[in-house]
């Protein structure tokens, strides 16, 4: 994995600075967060989970900026506290990888795509996660 391949020397660091940077631009950030999904994939050191990972960014993107005119209304200050957990959450997952722990990072990993697709399905109305490999 990342922690093992790659060590303490990691790009996902510069790019959690870079959502930061683009937080108050709902397209840029939306494109943002994708990146550092793809990144993160990128950096594992296996070619066939990074280009998977591309072709996920490209959904993803797709979807969050095609559903944007039917998103529930919520309030600039809640949309930028849920952008800021969220990226908190990114900033840990780096402390995780870059202190040696794969095991940590791994479930830290787990709990965070769980509770971010359930914010992201809500906030465009979805009901139902798509089934990638069904």
């Amino acid at each position: 994995g990342i922690v093992e391949r790659r060590g303490p020397q990691t790009q996902l660091r510069a790019h959690i600075e870079h959502e930061l940077a683009v937080i108050d631009d709902f397209i840029a950030v939306t494109r943002a967060i994708a990146e550092f999904h793809t990144l993160l994939m990128e950096e594992c050191g296996n070619e066939t989970l990074a280009v998977f990972g591309t072709a996920l960014k490209n959904l993803f993107e797709r979807a969050m900026l095609a559903a944007q005119p039917g998103v529930t209304p919520i309030s600039e200050a809640d949309r930028l506290a849920s952008l800021r957990y969220g990226l908190r959450s990114h900033a840990k997952l780096a402390d995780l990888i870059e202190s040696g722990d794969g095991n940590a990072a791994e479930a830290h990993w787990k709990v965070h795509v769980t509770k971010a697709g359930k914010v992201w399905l809500k906030s465009v109305g979805a009901a139902d996660v798509i089934d990638l490999f069904g």
